[in-house]
């Protein structure tokens, strides 16, 4: 059982639900499994640490270095923060979970299960039955998943160095603060028809660029705040255009 790494727990009091002395004896570590979705229900972040000790992941994948050298590079793994009780990173899933290879318990005791299944692999045992410990992910929301599978998204975004990198709340309002300005003096140097151009291709372009930066770099960039940008820029130069228009008859009307 020298690789075995077991899960701990708090209960809805914050009290630490106990391990079994003989189990945790023999465990090779120790991991938590702390858990918060987001204000939607949705998971989209995982907590690494958190009460001084790392998740049930980075326990496993430190295990996994020590009985493989060589195969996983440990600068990878997040360390803990030192002042910081919870560290949250947000997860890159690689896919609907019913994709990943899931084995009944009773099959593997009972020797149903190939032999080479678990051979070489980092395996996680937890209940998948329907309503317990349910899952809510981007890509399973219609029919929740089990919490389990967060941990197996861990383990393959730190394996694989894919965590999501998120772009700061001081870039975005940055880049919304030059975005602006620098908008309205584009478009108000072209016509109605090249604002038309640049209303349609400036969301396309951005939306590109934001999937290509998700795929090859796991790096999110906000999409919807700078085409709203753009889009609020040329009908607040389209409304302004016009009333300097109303203001023009009216003199001229006033003239004549």
């Amino acid at each position: 059982i020298g690789n075995v790494v077991l899960a701990k727990a708090w209960d809805d009091k914050g009290k630490p639900i106990p391990i079994v002395p003989t189990l945790e004896a023999a465990a090779a570590d120790i991991g938590q499994i702390l858990h918060k979705a987001d204000t939607d229900g949705i998971s989209r972040q995982a907590t690494l640490w958190g009460k001084g000790i790392g998740s049930l992941g980075v326990a496993m994948l430190q295990v996994y270095n020590t009985d493989n050298p060589g195969q996983f590079d440990p600068s990878l793994l997040p360390q803990s923060k030192v002042g910081q009780e919870l560290q949250r990173v947000w997860i890159n899933w690689p896919g609907k979970t019913q994709s990943l290879p899931t084995y009944s318990f009773v099959d593997a005791i009972e020797g149903k299960v190939p032999k080479d299944a678990f051979r070489g692999k980092l395996v996680l045992v937890g209940i998948t039955a329907t309503g317990f410990d349910p899952l809510l992910t981007p890509l399973n929301q219609n029919i929740p998943t089990s919490g389990v599978y967060i941990h197996a998204a861990v383990i393959d975004n730190l394996l694989n160095n894919r965590l999501l990198k998120p772009f700061p709340d001081w870039g975005t309002a940055l880049l919304l603060l030059l975005l602006g300005p620098f908008a309205s003096g584009l478009l108000s140097s072209f016509g109605p028809r090249g604002r038309v151009a640049i209303a349609l291709l400036f969301p396309l372009a951005w939306y590109i660029t934001a999937l290509s930066l998700f795929t090859f770099n796991s790096q999110l960039i906000p999409i919807a705040a700078p085409i709203g940008t753009i889009l609020l820029a040329g009908i607040g130069i389209q409304l302004r255009e016009q009333q300097e228009k109303q203001q023009l008859m009216s003199l001229f009307e006033k003239y004549m």
